[in-house]
């Protein structure tokens, strides 16, 4: 079972996203990757467990995967910008 949860909101947004990912067990950095719908790398992010960071106002219009990686563990999130 996974220690992490990943919320991100609003989505889909026409600004930009707030991102929080919670975690009860553990106190390492969270990587962030996002990545383009064709899979090309458009930012990196590192962030504490259970901050809040706001991101994407700088992107363009689309379909965008958010890979949240702690440790071992891998979440992928789907965000959209209109």
């Amino acid at each position: 079972s996974s220690s992490i949860e990943v919320k991100v909101f609003p989505n889909p947004t026409a600004s930009s996203f707030n991102l929080q990912v919670i975690d009860i067990v553990s106190v390492s950095v969270i990587n962030i990757r996002v990545l383009d719908v064709q899979g090309r790398l458009i930012k990196t992010m590192r962030i504490n467990p259970n901050q809040t960071i706001s991101f994407g106002s700088e992107f363009k219009p689309g379909v965008y995967m958010l890979e949240v990686l702690q440790g071992t563990e891998k979440k992928v999130v789907r965000v959209v910008k209109y």
